[in-house]
């Protein structure tokens, strides 16, 4: 199945779990002061059953630090980019099925900044959803709780709280403390990201009745709990948090993104309250905050215009952005892009780009991998930036497939493809797992 399939039945699947709960996948501006209540939703590690851990001992030496994070053999587990070791770290809470990517992309696993804590969430119901946290240090689960189906939880940069959502809620739990206090916002909500600065969380509303509908984006400042609209996004139905806003790396912008030009694209400054609109729909902002990534396919400073577009070929002739195939590299300075289409359907082409200038600095061809089913849809950099790793999007009918092989590149394209772990579905790479 080629990435334009695969981004047509996203939008029929993923609607259908988000509106009706699937274990198997997951204005006018104003100022309003938001009622606080307690709401007794957690539960405590010490009251909580006893769930089977994996363990978390590594079974032989890691060359490098595991900063590579994958499910694989039924865990979530994390390894080096070599692949040298491989270390369990926690169970997913719901089953994932055939869909693998499916699954993960509604219910992303979500790392603490100090890297010491996981959360896995679930749906399991159209109302209601379960997370839960482990200590990756100990391999223990230390709390536990449930909330809405679309439960977006999100960390506080201090690794010491964590936001999610209740209904019209927006719930912040304190790990030392195993409280939590709830805010009522308003009804509909279907994401929230904290701000890397921790004085902000971002909420995002929209009523799902309507395909296409208009959402609006809150700012709920953690402190006093006062709540602000701040604008407005054109979403799809199948959208997640991530395609509604994204944060600047220094939490001084909130990237507002829409999927219709009616609607526009905003760069929204914290500080200033100030807006940047875009003539484009976006899809991304690059880590140092100086470049766009446009749905179409086009990049351009944040100032405004386009300086060039992704790479084509003969075989496939326009660019395509899917749930992952393209990364900015940790720097900002390098763009990644796979290239993949129907026509050519276990043949990817991979591409490195100067962020800036759009000068493709290397290109490579990868195709017929062994063991791959699918072409290469996903790549993520390594946190040192020193390699590009890549997977399949896993689909395995029934149990008559397994998982696909993890591969790696050569950042600078020097080498060839290599196998990081033989099977197993890639999640991305952990910059906070880097010592």
């Amino acid at each position: 199945m080629g990435v334009y399939m695969r981004n047509n039945l996203l939008s029929l699947v993923l609607g259908v779990c988000l509106l009706v709960g699937c274990e198997a996948g997951t204005s006018s501006t104003g100022e309003s002061d938001a009622a606080t209540v307690i709401v007794p939703t957690i539960v405590l590690s010490q009251d909580a059953p006893v769930t089977e851990t994996p363990s978390p001992l590594v079974v032989t030496k890691p060359d490098d630090p595991l900063v590579v994070l994958l499910y694989r053999d039924g865990v979530l587990a994390r390894t080096d980019v070599a692949g040298s070791a491989v270390e369990p770290v926690a169970k997913p809470l719901g089953a994932v099925g055939d869909t693998v990517w499916l699954y993960f992309w509604t219910n992303s696993p979500q790392i603490s900044l100090d890297g010491r804590y996981l959360i896995t969430s679930t749906s399991v119901s159209s109302s209601r959803g379960k997370w839960q946290v482990t200590d990756l240090q100990t391999g223990e689960e230390v709390a536990s709780g449930q909330g809405q189906s679309r439960l977006s939880p999100t960390w506080n940069p201090d690794s010491q709280q964590f936001a999610y959502l209740v209904e019209e809620q927006v719930c912040i739990f304190d790990l030392a403390e195993q409280t939590e206090t709830c805010v009522t916002l308003a009804p509909d909500l279907i994401g929230a990201s904290w701000s890397p600065a921790g004085d902000y969380i971002a909420v995002a509303q929209a009523n799902f009745s309507e395909e296409g509908a208009t959402g609006q984006v809150w700012l709920l400042q953690t402190t006093t709990k006062t709540a602000e609209k701040i604008g407005t996004f054109e979403t799809p139905l199948e959208a997640t948090v991530n395609d509604a806003f994204e944060w600047t790396d220094d939490g001084s912008g909130l990237l507002i993104k829409s999927t219709h030009e009616e609607v526009a694209s905003l760069l929204y400054r914290v500080d200033e309250g100030t807006t940047l609109p875009f003539s484009q729909p976006v899809h991304s902002l690059s880590p140092n905050g100086q470049y766009i990534l446009y749905r179409a396919g086009a990049v351009g400073p944040v100032a405004g215009g386009i300086a060039y577009t992704l790479p084509v070929n003969e075989s496939c002739m326009q660019p395509k952005l899917g749930l992952h195939n393209w990364d900015w590299s940790p720097d900002g300075k390098n763009l990644a892009y796979l290239l993949s289409c129907a026509e050519v359907p276990l043949t990817s082409w991979l591409s490195v780009l100067n962020a800036s200038t759009g000068e493709l600095l290397w290109q490579q061809e990868i195709a017929n991998l062994p063991g791959n089913t699918y072409p290469i849809e996903f790549v993520y950099w390594s946190p040192d930036g020193a390699y590009l790793l890549l997977d399949e999007p896993d689909e395995l009918y029934e149990g008559q497939r397994q998982l696909s092989p993890v591969w790696r590149v050569l950042a600078d394209g020097s080498g060839l493809s290599e196998v990081v772990t033989d099977a197993g579905f890639l999640l991305g790479a952990v910059s906070q797992w880097e010592p």
